[in-house]
């Protein structure tokens, strides 16, 4: 599930984080292992402002989780190169 997500995160796309926040949070398993950075891909500000003006259920928890000081779009960019790294590492490891 990671994989998929970090293909549809790589398009950084701020609606996204609606497909991702479900895939989070389907079991405990993946609350813990599918990174909150996914939903954060099209930026922190778009992404605090789509989840604020939106009428979704879980707004106020999702809100609570993305305000978090330690979250930055420098933190954010890093997150995503170092899954790219992973991910070719992966790729030239079954050549």
């Amino acid at each position: 599930m990671t994989l998929a997500g970090f293909l549809v995160a790589e398009h950084r796309q701020v609606e996204d984080l609606w497909l991702h926040w479900p895939a989070k949070n389907i079991s405990f398993d993946t609350a813990l292992g599918y990174n909150l950075y996914h939903l954060l891909t099209g930026g922190i500000t778009a992404a605090v402002e789509a989840v604020r003006v939106s009428a979704h259920p879980d707004r106020g928890r999702i809100l609570s989780d993305i305000t978090s000081e330690r979250h930055t779009d420098a933190a954010v960019e890093q997150w995503l190169n170092e899954r790219r790294v992973e991910r070719v590492r992966r790729t030239d490891g079954h050549k």
